[in-house]
Parts: structure tokens; sequence; C-alpha cells
């Protein structure tokens, strides 16, 4: 799309890479909560999982403990909260 500026053009500096994340309902225990996400980094960690990942175009990193993503997801909010909120975007 040539005459739509890039969003660092837009909002200088900033950078934006995908990622994906397990979630859990709120309330789920919070050793059921480890014991998934160790059992996800024990898959991630295999090699035929990884090969697979970067064929569709993604990585099986890098990992994250529970609260590191807990801290990711509240900065995610916010820079996204703050981009919204420049453009004046609403839900409809």
């Amino acid at each position: 799309m040539p005459n739509v500026p890039a969003l660092a053009e837009t909002f200088p500096g900033f950078e934006y890479t995908g990622w994906n994340g397990l979630f859990a309902p709120a309330g789920t225990p919070a050793d059921v909560v480890a014991r998934v996400n160790r059992d996800l980094e024990t898959v991630l960690r295999q090699p035929e999982v990884a090969q697979r990942l970067q064929t569709l175009g993604s990585l099986a990193e890098p990992k994250m403990s529970v609260p590191e993503f807990e801290a990711f997801m509240r900065g995610e909010h916010e820079r996204w909260r703050e981009v919204i909120k420049s453009l004046g975007i609403t839900a409809e």
C-alpha cells in the first residue's frame, strides 16, 4: 500500500513484532498455570515443533515465565492504548 505510511513513520521509534501467547481463564490455579507453562516449554524445545513453527513463519522464542508474560502483556496494553488514544479510535 504505497500511499499508507509505515507505523514507524506515524509514530517515530515504534516497533512491532508479532507474538503468540497462551492464556487461561481468570482464577485458574497457579499450579495448573505453572504446569501448562512448563509442559508448553517442553513441547516448544522439540526440534520438530520448532522446525514446523519456523516453516509457518514463527519462532518458538523468546520464552517467558508467567510473571514475565504478565509484565509483557501490561506493557503491550499500555503501548496500544497510547496508539489508540492518539488516533482517536473508539469501539463501535
